[in-house]
């Protein structure tokens, strides 16, 4: 007997629908589902509709006024959930799509559905990514370094590091990069590029984005480089 299983993917902290990613989602929920409602939450009203087309055309009309988009539909042992928040100053990772389905083969589909979804939902920021790996590699290194300088029987300094590398690893991913992203990106979670006003918009937010992200990957760098060069000078 099949087993029924439900496959989830959280949201990034900031992504980005236009009308290729719609027509994907659009495509895959005409083909699967026979019952689907889609609610548009908006500054000064909230519609349902039943259809993604209809529901494009409204998306288009009120870009700047939509605060959610959540859509809904089901077949017989199966059902799709998907909230997609546009703001959301809190819970920096909800969960923005819940499938449920039965047996391993339909699950292996929308598995696969899910993860090409966020590829062409998410915005990449290199940038960051390649600094935080950076950041944490000098960290290590430092740790690791400090290990060949000493006797582990005989240096508390060596547990003294690790205990810094964890305490910076954890406060740079609880509080540092949040605060860092909110200041790049704001409260949008997901913006709508669906027009040629707003894909403009879009493009000149990328811009100021990966010109703040080019900031403080190079300011990190600067103060990493400058306490490996402190911590080097006392070996």
């Amino acid at each position: 007997m099949d087993k029924q299983r439900t496959l989830t993917r959280r949201m990034f902290y900031i992504g980005k629908i236009d009308k290729k990613t719609w027509d994907y989602l659009s495509d895959f929920i005409n083909e699967n589902y026979s019952n689907l409602s889609i609610t548009i939450r908006r500054v000064n009203g909230l519609d349902v509709l039943e259809n993604t087309e209809l529901a494009y055309d409204l998306l288009c009309e009120n870009i700047n006024e939509v605060e959610s988009v959540s859509i809904y539909a089901d077949k017989e042992n199966e059902t799709f959930k998907m909230d997609l928040p546009i703001y959301s100053e809190h819970n920096k990772f909800p969960q923005f799509a819940e499938i449920k389905c039965v047996g391993i083969d339909r699950a292996n589909e929308i598995r696969a559905f899910l993860d090409i979804l966020t590829k062409k939902i998410a915005i990449s920021n290199w940038m960051m990514q390649l600094t935080s790996i950076l950041f944490y590699f000098l960290l290590f290194h430092f740790y690791a370094t400090s290990q060949l300088g000493y006797n582990l029987k005989d240096g508390p300094l060596i547990g003294i590091w690790g205990l810094i590398s964890a305490v910076f690893f954890i406060v740079h991913f609880k509080f540092v990069k949040p605060s860092m992203e909110k200041w790049m990106y704001g409260d949008v979670r997901i913006r709508l590029a669906l027009d040629e006003e707003s894909i403009a918009e879009f493009k000149a937010f990328k811009k100021k984005a990966s010109l703040k992200s080019s900031v403080i990957a190079i300011t990190m760098l600067v103060v990493m480089g400058f306490i490996f060069y402190l911590i080097s000078r006392s070996w």
